[in-house]
């Protein structure tokens, strides 16, 4: 009978440790489930901006608030993704940031006004590009971080 007892102990013990490592194991894959939701959405949204603010930048100049449009549009992206773009309209930002743009472009702040516009829009293409390969990672579970911090597995 002791025997049978010590069998049936190890099997539960055995058991339990298999239902918490199960366990753990969900906890990880639904946390690493709701990362990605939020990441899916956060490059959903940037897509949106930078479209909206590829139309306001290849609109007439003559159009009234059109620059303001774009601006405000910017303001919504992060510095990393369109850093020229940010300078270009002049965009406050973290000190850290500050730094950098000055480092990039001169720009202490002040709006540049001698930046290439060709130069804006080609680094929207390139941002676009960017969320669209994130967006494919996405797909495929590649990518733990925002995509223009270069963070694939």
């Amino acid at each position: 009978m002791v025997i049978l007892d010590v069998i049936s102990t190890l099997g539960v013990l055995a058991a339990a440790i298999l239902a918490a490592f199960t366990i753990m194991q969900a906890k990880r894959q639904a946390a690493e489930s709701q990362r990605a939701l939020l990441l899916e959405r956060r490059v959903n949204f940037e897509l949106g901006v930078l479209a909206r603010l590829q139309e306001q930048i290849f609109k007439p100049k003559s159009d009234s608030g059109v620059e303001a449009v774009a601006k405000g549009l910017a303001a919504l992206l992060p510095y990393e993704l369109i850093p020229t773009t940010h300078a270009s309209y002049g965009l406050r930002t973290t000190q850290e940031v500050a730094q950098e743009s000055f480092a990039k472009t001169g720009n202490s702040g002040v709006p540049l006004r001698n930046v290439n516009e060709g130069e804006v829009r080609q680094e929207l293409l390139d941002a676009v590009a960017s969320l669209m390969g994130a967006r494919a990672a996405l797909s495929i579970r590649e990518v733990s971080g925002p995509p223009w911090r270069g963070s694939k597995k």
